[in-house]
């Protein structure tokens, strides 16, 4: 079986993603990259950006898998100074709400479950030792070392277009509160705006079914 985790692999003090993140994601509110997204929003949250978040995984995931989640998304993007990070957007819940989906395939539902409780199992077989109970140093260390090849790179690829769509979606949706993402980006919502009747996915009830 090939190792995942790959011990010659030196971490950049920061992850590159390619581009760097602000242009990168005004290129999604453009359209370039977020007509790219597939995942959308379920339900609504009023939650403040400043409180300490709240983990629940609403029966989803256990405690241990949901503050693994939490700290996987705030490595792949954490509170730099260049820009909202994961917990400020709210991704770790839009992540919950959107496994709560009806209309997404259970198979992008066990994925995502699934692969992320291999990735507690890789630090366990590493370490030792949970995720949730490594030094911020070495959980970091085991981030950066699993995102460069394997599944882990794929499943660490989609968890980032998770949080950035958490970022990028009008509020009304979950992430993005107060408008956070947005006034980084110095970018207005367009108009029309979803209310409460034309979001998702209640739009759907709107759409006349014919045959």
């Amino acid at each position: 079986m090939k190792q995942l985790y790959q011990d010659d692999i030196k971490p950049e003090p920061q992850l590159n993603w390619g581009m760097e993140r602000r242009k990168w994601l005004k290129l999604a509110l453009a359209g370039a990259v977020l007509s790219q997204i597939p995942w959308v929003i379920s339900c609504d949250n009023n939650i403040e950006s400043n409180k300490e978040p709240i983990l629940d995984g609403k029966g989803i995931l256990n405690p241990e898998e949901m503050k693994s989640l939490h700290i996987i998304q705030n490595i792949l993007v954490p509170n730099d100074g260049n820009g909202p990070s994961a917990s400020e957007v709210n991704a770790h819940d839009y992540f919950i709400w959107t496994l709560q989906d009806d209309r997404l395939p259970d198979s992008e539902k066990e994925y995502f479950i699934n692969k992320l409780q291999d990735l507690i199992q890789l630090s366990k077989d590493k370490f030792g030792k949970t995720l949730i109970n490594l030094p911020k140093k070495d959980q970091e260390l085991f981030i950066a070392n699993n995102i460069t090849s394997g599944w882990t790179r794929t499943y660490l690829s989609r968890m980032i277009t998770v949080i950035f769509e958490a970022m990028l979606l009008d509020p009304i949706y979950g992430g993005n509160p107060n408008e956070i993402g947005w006034d980084w980006l110095a970018h207005t919502g367009g108009s029309p705006r979803p209310t409460i009747t034309t979001k998702y996915p209640e739009i759907y009830k709107t759409i006349p079914v014919y045959g």
